[in-house]
């Protein structure tokens, strides 16, 4: 799924429904501050994630996408936001930060 960003008063990322009964569903856009969608950065797949990526798949059995996102992370040395503790709790060498725990 590709999603695109929308620029105007405010920045949207907007997804296209995944199948043809959610096109007659209200499209979902998720409306962001242009400051932030400009700060961000667009990162490649290159052979130390998709490594990682492998290896992280075998020991912790998450989906791929999950893994992904973990390799990225860990190579990156980047943290992780995500209320999905259960998952990406058990993958060594990931810090993770769920917002909804911050007080």
């Amino acid at each position: 799924m590709m999603c695109n960003i929308v620029r105007g008063s405010r920045s949207a990322i907007h997804c296209p429904p995944l199948s043809p009964s959610q096109s007659r569903e209200p499209c979902p856009s998720l409306y962001i501050d242009a400051e932030f969608i400009d700060s961000c950065q667009v990162v490649g797949l290159n052979e130390e994630i998709i490594d990682l990526t492998i290896s992280i798949r075998k020991k912790a059995k998450i989906k791929l996408p999950d893994a992904i996102k973990a390799s990225t992370c860990i190579i990156l040395d980047l943290t992780l936001v995500t209320r999905n503790e259960g998952d990406f709790g058990k993958i060594e060498g990931l810090s993770l930060l769920n917002p909804w725990t911050l007080a």
